[in-house]
């Protein structure tokens, strides 16, 4: 039986010709991922099973924090005459960003439960054991 895959579904990924092993990552500080053999036993207990699961989330917007990034690099080589121009730069570029990121949630919450093809982009999967995200990015052949 065969289902469509849905964005905020919580899958495991493992390859294909390997029974029994799954990519897992143990840790905030051994972040590196791996392939990693869970048997049977471990898999219905849960202990590094847990540690394979993923949401799935719609490909998110990341320019105004590329600009914010930018913008601090800037600042750090200019030497500004007035404080209060540097601090309304600042305080501008925080509003576009957190602007951005409400309309991820949106999109998020928009998208929620809807299928999607492979022609269509998924930018994030939300790495559930320790809330890192997974970035992935399309390359044609």
């Amino acid at each position: 039986m065969s289902q469509p895959l849905r964005y905020d579904q919580i899958i495991s990924l493992k390859p294909s010709e390997m029974d029994y092993m799954f990519e897992i990552s143990d840790g905030h500080i051994k972040i590196k991922a791996q392939i990693f053999e869970i048997k049977t036993n471990k898999v219905a207990s849960g202990t590094l099973f847990f540690q394979s699961l993923f949401q799935i989330y719609p490909q998110s917007q990341t320019s105004k924090i590329d600009q914010a990034l930018k913008l601090e690099r800037e600042l750090q080589k200019e030497k500004y005459q007035k404080e209060s121009m540097k601090l309304n730069k600042i305080k501008e570029m925080e509003q576009k960003v957190f602007q951005e990121y409400k309309q991820n949630i949106e999109t998020a919450e928009k998208t929620k439960d809807q299928t999607f093809t492979m022609a269509q982009p998924v930018q994030f999967l939300l790495y559930i054991s320790f809330s890192y995200f997974s970035f992935f990015k399309y390359r044609g052949r």
